[in-house]
């Protein structure tokens, strides 16, 4: 019988310091990249740095509270994560008060849209079968009747 080791890194221990992660190898090594390396773990607490868990038969390390993944083949590499790319011009001016401003529709159903109306877009052979607001409307009025769902509509013209 021949038995042959994975030559696969497998992580078996791991330690994140204040400035490091530190992990050691199956094969007795232990391998320590800086912890700016991941900018989710440096931006994390010590908390969500020490809540980690050994993926699969060691091949990496998953931090689910901050979504990180780190690989024993990474790490032996040299490859740190790579922060996502946020131009100068991103932030909103402090004048800009969000909370204030509406939502504008634009494009073709604009219109149809400021006037509270909901746009609905019927596949051709629907719209062939319902060409105007009206034979639709029609049409599901008579869908609600035969299901006995009671409607607005049917509410507003019974009080009239």
């Amino acid at each position: 019988m021949h038995i042959v080791g994975s030559s696969e890194p497998r992580i078996i221990g791991l330690e994140v310091t204040d400035d490091s992660i530190v992990a050691q190898l199956a094969d007795g090594r232990t391998v320590s990249v800086p912890l700016a390396w991941s900018w989710r773990l440096s931006e994390a607490t010590p908390e969500q740095r020490h809540n980690f868990e050994i993926m699969g038969s060691g091949q990496g390390v998953h931090w689910p509270d901050v979504d990180e993944d780190i690989s024993a083949i990474g790490m032996l590499s040299g490859t740190p994560a790579r922060c996502p790319k946020i131009s100068d011009d991103y932030e909103l001016r402090d004048e800009y008060d969000l909370s204030k401003m509406t939502i504008v529709a634009k494009g073709r159903y604009a219109p149809d849209r400021r006037a509270g109306k909901n746009v609905v877009l019927l596949a051709p052979d629907v719209a062939q079968a319902f060409p105007t607001d009206e034979a639709v409307n029609e049409a599901l009025r008579l869908v609600l009747r035969m299901a006995k769902i009671p409607s607005r509509y049917e509410a507003e013209t019974a009080h009239t």
